[in-house]
């Protein structure tokens, strides 16, 4: 049977060697570091679709990750509200069909918020251009030619 200060002293003495590896790695970076730049450039130069994969896998990946907090961000910067009002916009159903929403609606000329809207609405809103008076004309039009 292992005793516990056995473990205990285990432990103890792997962090000590992975302080004196890293140590040690550092004071070799700092000896040899224009070495290693040469050879990692050099790497990077006759590898670039590998390297580029590469970097393209772990921005995938990070995104996925970090996605909400990045459109959170976004839309911050976008409308000029708080990162809670953007969470409390898109915890709400669309205002005008009340599926879940993904867009904060604004108003192009003053760039106030409205509301949220799902894609549909929002893009429709958009290619009407915010303008009522088409929007009645396209609710008469579907009126007019509307199935019984």
């Amino acid at each position: 049977m292992v005793s516990r200060n056995h473990k205990i002293n285990n432990r103890n003495s792997y962090r000590k060697h992975i302080d004196a590896r890293r140590t040690y790695s550092r004071l070799y970076y700092q000896r040899n570091k224009e070495r290693i730049l040469a050879r990692n450039a050099a790497y990077r130069q006759s590898n670039r679709e590998k390297v580029a994969e590469g970097h393209k896998k772990s921005h995938a990946k990070w995104y996925a990750k970090n996605r909400q907090s990045v459109l959170v961000k976004c839309r911050v910067r976008t409308y000029g509200i708080s990162g809670e009002r953007v969470k409390s916009l898109l915890s709400r159903p669309c205002e005008i069909c009340g599926d879940a929403s993904h867009h904060i609606d604004h108003n192009h000329l003053s760039g106030a918020v409205r509301g949220p809207l799902c894609k549909h609405c929002n893009w429709a809103l958009g290619h009407f251009r915010d303008d009522v008076g088409r929007l009645q004309k396209a609710i008469r039009y579907l009126k007019k030619y509307q199935t019984p």
